[in-house]
Order: structure tokens, then C-alpha cells, then sequence
């Protein structure tokens, strides 16, 4: 009886940071892959600005974020970065953005 209590504990830690009702704070980068946001981020730090200008189109991946916008947290890294799934007002969009982006419910 014990060993089912901890399982149900252990499931309900597990699964209770995905697909949480968050939202963006907007002001920050998305990007469509965590390769992409790593890019962005060592941009930023070189003061790249043909690169940062090149990822700023949404075409070649990233965009910056907009307030309020309603986010499934879908994947953590110890990094600080997060997958999430966006939705917008129009099919659900999947990117990558900093753990600083997100407003927890």
C-alpha cells in the first residue's frame, strides 16, 4: 500500500509541469528549435547582429514574443530553456524559448 502512495505522488510530480495553463511574458525570443534558440543566444553574446537579424525572421526560425499569449510547458531543460506549445488564435505553434519567458500559474 505504501510503494502505491509513493507511485501516485511520484506520477503527480512527474506529469504536473506539462501542459500547464502559462502564458508568455512576451519581449523574449521563440524559436522552432532548441538548436535555433542556442544560436540566437550566442549571437546575443557576440553582438552578431547579421545573425541575430538573419533568425529574426520568422522564416529562419525565431520571433520575438508577444504578452499573454497562452503556453502548454511541453519540456524543461536544466539550461534554462523550454519547449512550449503556443496558442495564438491559430493551430497550435511548437517553440523553444527561455524559462524567463513564462508566466506560471
Amino acid at each position: 500500500m505504501l510503494n502505491k502512495r509513493y507511485l501516485v505522488l511520484f506520477c503527480a510530480c512527474t506529469f504536473s509541469g506539462i501542459a500547464q495553463a502559462d502564458s508568455l511574458k512576451g519581449g523574449y525570443v521563440a524559436c522552432f528549435s532548441e538548436e535555433l534558440l542556442d544560436q540566437w543566444v550566442t549571437a546575443t553574446a557576440k553582438r552578431d547582429e547579421n545573425a541575430l537579424q538573419y533568425l529574426s525572421d520568422l522564416d529562419n526560425g525565431c520571433v520575438m514574443t508577444k504578452a499573454g499569449y497562452k503556453v502548454s510547458v511541453l519540456k524543461t531543460t536544466w539550461t534554462g530553456k523550454v519547449e512550449v506549445r503556443v496558442y495564438d488564435g491559430n493551430p497550435p505553434t511548437v517553440f523553444w524559448t527561455p524559462m524567463e519567458n513564462i508566466i506560471s500559474k
